[in-house]
């Protein structure tokens, strides 16, 4: 896994309970997508230039731990499934202090053709830096079922 994110759990991002709201954790998991995307030289800013987007279509939320205000988090990706058109990758939200598994995130995104609004074939630049970013064999659900890791998909 690599480092993808920090971040610090903000009172203004805290519900009225006092821990981080739900759309905090998804914003800060795409955050971490983006710079995952980027070490895969597949980064948005870049690929939409040539009309090629990416567009989630899954996401699987795990919430292990309360993270309350003021708590110093950073995030860690891997991929976990580099497919034809798809990619699924793994995030971790981790307590910066003392690396409490906090939340975790596997998500699907589709190469998307901008012009077709359709999915594509993720080309050969991506799929390498993808595969690149191959995690060891490890469970796809964050919550420890298995899977495989590479597919035609």
């Amino acid at each position: 896994m690599i480092d993808t994110a920090r971040s610090v759990a903000h009172p203004w991002l805290c519900d009225v309970m006092g821990h981080l709201s739900t759309p905090n954790y998804l914003v800060m998991f795409d955050v971490a997508t983006y710079h995952l995307f980027a070490a895969a030289n597949a980064s948005p800013a870049k690929t939409v230039k040539t009309g090629l987007g990416w567009a989630d279509v899954r996401h699987e939320i795990d919430y292990k731990s309360e993270v309350r205000a003021g708590a110093l988090l950073r995030i860690q990706s891997a991929v976990v499934r580099v497919g034809g058109k798809s990619v699924t990758h793994r995030h971790e939200l981790r307590d910066a202090d003392d690396d409490t598994l906090r939340a975790s995130l596997l998500a699907t995104t589709v190469a998307f053709d901008l012009i077709a609004r359709a999915a594509t074939t993720i080309p050969d630049l991506q799929r390498a830096g993808f595969e690149a970013l191959l995690e060891a064999e490890k469970p796809l659900s964050p919550r420890g079922e298995g899977g495989a890791r590479k597919a035609g998909g």
